[in-house]
């Protein structure tokens, strides 16, 4: 039974690096998933200083992956008007915009409905195109970054439970 929960752990987080990929919350699985199994192991396995490591992870995974490509946009001299474009473009982007290829057509809706908004914001504040245009590449570059170090976040978070896991069971 402890092997079963242990694969199943696994299990759940590997999907959780899956979903991530689709800019879904991986980050939050992996530590539901490895706060059960704690629980079920009476705190034990994974221990509360690698729960607390991966609530961290996932903290920042998230943060990197939502504000990216606002500070991208910050940086570049744009308008607040350009960030909250660029950032309501983006989720908007993914469900709009996403062609169906795998892994990479939901990374390509987020990041063109990232540039769609920026420039959208900022051609209302400064009605200069190539400023705008601008703007608009540096919010989908900061957008497909934060999504990629969204997804490498969750894959440290997959390796630390599976190592976390492996260790308890050759190492009773």
């Amino acid at each position: 039974m402890i092997w079963l929960w242990s694969i199943g752990l696994i299990f759940v987080s590997l999907v959780g690096v899956a979903i991530s990929v689709f800019r879904l919350p991986g980050t939050w699985l992996i530590l539901g998933a490895a706060t059960l199994h704690s629980w079920y192991h009476g705190w034990s396995e994974p221990g509360w200083e690698v729960l607390v490591a991966l609530a961290v992870v996932a903290v920042l995974a998230e943060v990197f992956e939502a504000g990216a490509s606002a500070v991208a946009v910050q940086r570049s001299g744009a308008s607040r008007k350009a960030i909250w474009g660029a950032m309501i473009g983006g989720f908007l982007g993914m469900f709009v915009f996403s062609i169906p290829l795998p892994v990479i057509g939901t990374l390509i809706g987020g990041a063109l409905g990232c540039f769609i908004g920026a420039v959208v914001a900022e051609m209302s504040q400064t009605q200069q195109a190539g400023h705008a245009a601008r703007v608009g590449a540096i919010a989908a570059a900061g957008q497909i970054t934060g999504a990629v170090l969204k997804i490498m976040l969750t894959v440290v978070m997959f390796v630390t439970v599976t190592a976390s896991v492996v260790i308890a069971r050759f190492n009773p």
